[in-house]
């Protein structure tokens, strides 16, 4: 959507998981701000779905430098599955 000093992407990812026998799409979003002229750059990117009880979330955080060639980020991030089991009785 933007491509500047700040960049900003939404879309869809379709991820598999082993314990379900179907993809599941999931909302995208990644931001990124470069602060201009230095390298530097703070990051934000998210992949979620929620349907009733049941969630998925995968979002991470960084601040990073970017020169020529090289390459240095830290950051956090957070996976977290959530889902409402139907088989209580």
């Amino acid at each position: 959507m933007l491509d500047n000093w700040v960049n900003l992407d939404v879309g869809l990812t379709v991820r598999m998981f082993d314990e379900l026998d179907a993809p599941v799409p999931m909302l995208y979003g990644n931001a990124r701000f470069n602060l201009p002229l230095t390298g530097l750059y703070a990051q934000a990117v998210g992949n979620v779905i929620s349907f009733g009880d049941n969630s998925v979330t995968d979002m991470a955080v960084g601040l990073g430098y970017e020169v020529a060639i090289v390459s240095l980020e830290v950051g956090y991030r957070n996976f977290d599955v959530s889902l409402e089991d139907d088989d209580e009785e």
